[in-house]
Parts: structure tokens; C-alpha cells; sequence
């Protein structure tokens, strides 16, 4: 994906925490960042949303989605109003280590298939920080390879 310089929250897509804390909280968080994707991205709960990302501080470095519990409430709202609902298909891998969890998803959006790693960084059992990578997945004639899964 190419980097983004001017980003809905004014920051860049690769700044912010970095420091794997709360080791003993891997299970935890994991347990966490499976219920959001399982119920949220791919049940389209988004009613949940609260259960899962934190009111008091949401750090957006996705370039179209603004910091905030509300930004992520718009951003998706926005897709829905342009017939773009961005439908969240399977989790293929879940990454965590402490108080970070990295998901490898295929997702659909406005009938086309995309590529999303999702980083997310947790505090006090709700997600905090966010970062994301996407990549349109083309037609199978164009893959070099076995494909994205």
C-alpha cells in the first residue's frame, strides 16, 4: 500500500506505540481481538463496537479513519451510505504478543477482494491504537504466487 502523508487523524500511517508490554496478558488479548473481529468485522455487529475499542483513547493510523471511537463509527457508517460496506470474510491468522495482535483478513469491499493486516494495540482489555495495510487482490491470471492465503 502506498503511504499515505495526509491522513484523516493528521497521523502518519506508521508512527505511534511500539514497546510489546503486558506479556501475560497475550491469552487475554487474544481472546479480546478474536470476539472483535469474529463479532464486529465479520458478524457486522457493529453495536459492539464499545465492548472492544475504548472510548476514552482510539490512535488511528488507518488514512481514512480519524482518531476516536467515533471515527471508526463514521468511517464504516460512510462506506454503508456509498454502497461500499467493507464485509470482513475470514481471519486467517492471528498474531499476538502481549498488549499488540496483528490479523491477516480477506475482506470485501464494493464486490472486489482485498488483503488486510490489521495491527492493534491494547490497553486495559480494549483496543487503543490501530494500524492497517490493504492491497486489492486482482484476478488469479495476475498472481505470482499461490496467492495472499
Amino acid at each position: 500500500q502506498e503511504e499515505v502523508q495526509k491522513t484523516a487523524s493528521g497521523r502518519s500511517m506508521v508512527d505511534g506505540a511500539s514497546k510489546i508490554e503486558d506479556g501475560h496478558k497475550t491469552e487475554v488479548n487474544r481472546k479480546i481481538v478474536t470476539e472483535f473481529c469474529d463479532k464486529v468485522l465479520i458478524g457486522g455487529q457493529y453495536h459492539l463496537v464499545p465492548d472492544y475499542i475504548s472510548s476514552e483513547e482510539y490512535i488511528q493510523h488507518s488514512p481514512a479513519v480519524e482518531d476516536g471511537i467515533r471515527g471508526f463509527q463514521k468511517f464504516t457508517q460512510d462506506l454503508d451510505a456509498k454502497g461500499l460496506a467493507m464485509r470482513y470474510k475470514k481471519i486467517h491468522k492471528l498474531l499476538v504478543q502481549g498488549n499488540f495482535a496483528t490479523t491477516l483478513s480477506e475482506v470485501q469491499m464494493d464486490n472486489e477482494d482485498w488483503c488486510i493486516i490489521d495491527i492493534y494495540r491494547l490497553k486495559k482489555g480494549k483496543i487503543v491504537e490501530h494500524w492497517d495495510v490493504i492491497e486489492k487482490i486482482g484476478p488469479k491470471e495476475t498472481w505470482n504466487n499461490s496467492g495472499k492465503f
